[in-house]
């Protein structure tokens, strides 16, 4: 009996973690923002879980942006996010870009290789604090997040960079 490979992977014995992503997604509904962090051992489904919560994310209408990191990536600064967001943030165009600040367009350019042509030279830097880089990919994902919801699912964590 030749086995199949495009059913659906079933969940068995995973109804406290199903309630749980569901549990976060129906804050999501309400306004609300939710981290989900899934542990584990090699193996035992964590993926699968991921790949349920963007599916269930999908199908009640959030955008779902997702990005995984690798052994051999961990050199790359920001590579995660790079992967789950350089695509759409290059498909944002002009309009949307510049209701940002131009120098967060600027510090985002720094990590977002679709961002390049649209910071245009450096800007003088404004006193934000330490951490203008961060405090930039935030803005970023509160402006995704405030038209319909974001789901941001990174996948093997344990390999991004410092």
């Amino acid at each position: 009996m030749p086995l199949q490979t495009d059913s659906p992977p079933r969940f068995v014995g995973r109804e406290r973690e199903l309630a749980a992503l569901d549990d976060a997604l129906a804050r999501l509904d309400g306004g609300a923002a939710a981290c989900i962090e899934i542990v584990g051992e090699p193996g035992i489904g964590k993926t699968t879980l991921l790949g349920r919560l963007a599916e269930t994310a999908a199908a009640r209408g959030a955008l779902v942006l997702a990005g995984r990191t690798a052994e051999y990536e961990r050199e790359l600064p920001f590579g995660v996010l790079v992967d789950a967001l350089d695509r759409h943030v290059g498909g944002l165009g002009p309009g949307r870009l510049a209701r940002l600040e131009p120098d967060l367009v600027t510090e985002l350019a720094a990590v977002f290789p679709s961002l390049g042509a649209a910071a245009g030279p450096p800007a003088a830097r404004r006193d934000r604090g330490h951490y203008p880089l961060q405090r930039a990919i935030r803005s970023l994902l509160e402006r995704i997040a405030a038209h319909g919801g974001l789901v941001l699912v990174l996948d093997d964590l344990h390999w991004v960079d410092p």
